[in-house]
């Protein structure tokens, strides 16, 4: 139990990361992933969700992994777009993360506001990080 999201996100990149490891971010981005990934002392990779529907394309997630990359953050409803992403979307995120979280040493990817459907994808049972703030989510 932490007193907000906020602080759930910093203490989830503090926790699963270490100096020199790298987050994957996707872009527009909710203002406090970057400091903290900068307290942190991760490095930043970006991911474009390109308008007006705040889709990626297909080979940028897979482009931005290499095997320094521990976390990908997913918001789900996205901060700031409002952007809710299908199961469809979630399970290939969900699946290259588990492809390379084999390569790269552990990789996760971390949620917050979290879907139930992002939850119950079986190829992130057991790499998923879930943040959640207030009425039962």
């Amino acid at each position: 139990v932490i007193c907000g999201v906020s602080e759930a996100i910093m203490a989830a990149i503090l926790t699963l990361t270490e100096a020199g490891d790298e987050v994957v971010i996707f872009e527009p981005r909710h203002e406090d992933y970057v400091p903290d990934c900068l307290i942190a002392g991760v490095c930043r990779r970006f991911v474009l969700l390109s308008r007006p529907e705040y889709r990626s394309e297909p080979a940028a997630l897979p482009r931005a992994i290499t095997p320094r990359t521990r976390v990908v953050i997913l918001n789900a409803a996205h901060k700031p777009t409002g952007r809710v992403f299908t199961r469809g979307e979630l399970e290939v995120v969900a699946g290259i993360c588990h492809r390379h979280g084999r390569v790269g040493g552990g990789s996760r990817y971390v949620s917050f506001n979290c879907a139930k459907k992002a939850a119950t994808l079986r190829e992130a049972a057991t790499r998923l990080t879930c943040l959640g703030a207030g009425r039962g989510r």
